[in-house]
């Protein structure tokens, strides 16, 4: 198993595989680092472990898995949790990249620079500086590796064991069970199984039997967790909400920003992948035939991978391309093949890697020149992910932790991180709540599939957990304390690094 894992390739590249993530990984070490998307799922994470039951009384749009993740290392690690993972996420990467390294060394489709795919994919999954979480996109390369590897290696010999596409299925779920995303991923497993080899029912009853098995799982482990209904509601017809009210609206801005992040930091590679992806067609008919079957695999993952990023809607975030990092390396190493002078090749790597070095070398200059102000995302259109308002952390410090928490009155859960301060309401992912609170403005202009929170619901919750602070930057808090009054009437109101806190 270690073999198939990390063999095939050799140990200088381990250590420059390894080299590579710890060095590119290194701001997300700095202080003040906080990622929306991992916030969020922290946040969640942190109830979870308290012993709320997900969905019910912790507000999360999306499937579980990554909250339950999370979770598991602020249960084995306390307050040291997201230092871990950001250390286990160096050390994934590395492992991810060395698989891929070594799935490539196996079948051995280039002539020249065989170990180049392992080395960018470090730098694809790595950079920019600014989108460093461990999101599904990341959690679950590997994962889909092992399924896409396990379709191709069989596709060369005759079937003894149907384990290899059980296990496959398994894998295939979980995915999805981190991240929607996935769903086009799955479907895409089975357009590649189509096309190396003619079906087979009982291959494909183990591969669809094994995904049956791990959802059933997921669905007992959401029941007797109490969070069944609650998963249905926020996790599947609230996703339908955003379908109808925001494909037509944020989306395209949202994507365009992403693409814009990405073209920025990646822009070289792009146009590298897209000649190496010709230059594979042509040369496809005299390749050796282990070869067009991984070609195949890598065609059909980026296709899906574009699909899955573009049907993302407004989710679509620099992370997430991360997913089609596997085939973009395998594609942009094909170019090297193209017969040229000497110094051609190297001089293209060289050029190539410039705006990921020129961007993680903008983030150093600044954080190391404190006169200057944090390293801003003018490159990315992305929001920075330094927290800067020092106003609310020295007012928070002066108030150590508050016993019932607090709650942040947009969608900004890295502030919970930044404050040390826990969400003391259900009503952690705040974008549910712009939608499903009917005082607040845009929630009253759409009827929703999912399940509108009801007065006395908003009530009993308040009742039941009233936070100690609450944070408003918009002006909102006083339409939920008019129509609450009798629980709120004794919260006073302070401004603090432009908000308005609210508390007894």
């Amino acid at each position: 198993m270690l073999q198939r894992l990390l063999g095939n390739i050799p140990f200088p590249l381990h250590l420059l595989l390894l080299t590579l993530a710890v060095i590119l990984r290194l701001p997300a070490f700095t202080a003040g680092y906080f990622q929306t998307d991992e916030a969020l799922v922290g946040v969640c994470a942190l109830k979870l472990a308290a012993g709320d039951s997900l969905y019910k009384e912790i507000w999360f749009s999306g499937p579980p898995f990554m909250v339950w993740f999370y979770s598991i290392f602020i249960t084995l690690f306390g307050s040291a949790w997201l230092t871990v993972l950001r250390i286990f996420t160096i050390l994934y990467t590395y492992l991810t990249a060395a698989y891929f390294g070594n799935w490539l060394a196996r079948y051995r489709p280039f002539e020249k620079y065989p170990l180049f795919p392992a080395v960018l994919l470090v730098v694809l999954c790595s950079s920019p500086w600014f989108a460093l979480e461990l999101s599904p996109e990341l959690l679950m390369l590997l994962p889909m590796m092992f399924v896409y590897r396990t379709l191709i290696d069989y596709s060369e010999k005759p079937t003894y064991s149907f384990q290899p596409y059980f296990l496959a299925g398994i894998v295939l779920m979980i995915t999805v069970t981190a991240s929607y995303i996935f769903i086009l991923m799955f479907i895409s497993v089975i357009i590649l199984y189509l096309s190396l080899k003619r079906a087979a029912i009982d291959e494909m009853t183990a591969l669809l039997g094994g995904a049956g098995i791990a959802l059933g799982l997921t669905i007992l482990i959401l029941y007797f967790g109490n969070s069944l209904l609650g998963f249905i509601d926020l996790g599947l017809l609230y996703g339908l909400d955003l379908l109808r009210y925001e494909m037509f609206t944020d989306t395209f801005k949202g994507f365009q920003n992403a693409f814009t992040s990405f073209f920025a930091a990646e822009a070289a590679f792009l146009i590298l992948m897209a000649i190496g992806f010709v230059r594979f067609r042509i040369k496809y008919f005299t390749s050796l035939l282990r070869i067009r079957r991984l070609d195949i695999g890598m065609m059909i993952w980026l296709s899906s991978g574009i699909a899955a990023i573009i049907f993302s809607v407004t989710h679509t975030q620099f992370h997430k391309w991360v997913l089609i990092a596997p085939p973009l390396a395998f594609y942009v190493t094909k170019v090297f093949e193209i017969p040229s002078k000497k110094w051609i090749n190297p001089t293209i790597i060289t050029l190539a890697f410039i705006p990921t070095l020129f961007i993680y070398g903008n983030f150093w200059v600044h954080y190391l020149m404190p006169q200057n102000s944090t390293p801003s995302a003018i490159l990315s259109n992305q929001k920075d992910p330094i927290f800067k308002n020092n106003e609310l952390k020295q007012y928070f410090s002066k108030k150590k932790q508050a016993p019932k928490g607090i709650w942040i009155m947009e969608f900004q859960p890295e502030i919970y991180l930044a404050l040390n301060q826990k969400c003391a309401t259900k009503y952690a992912d705040y974008r549910i709540v712009y939608q499903k609170f009917h005082p607040l403005p845009y929630a009253s202009t759409h009827l929703l599939i999912s399940r509108v929170e009801s007065d006395a619901d908003i009530f009993d919750e308040f009742n039941k957990n009233r936070p100690d602070y609450i944070l408003d930057r918009n002006n909102l808090f006083p339409k939920i304390k008019d129509m609450y009054s009798g629980l709120f009437y004794e919260y006073k109101a302070e401004s603090v690094g432009g908000y308005t806190i609210y508390h007894k």
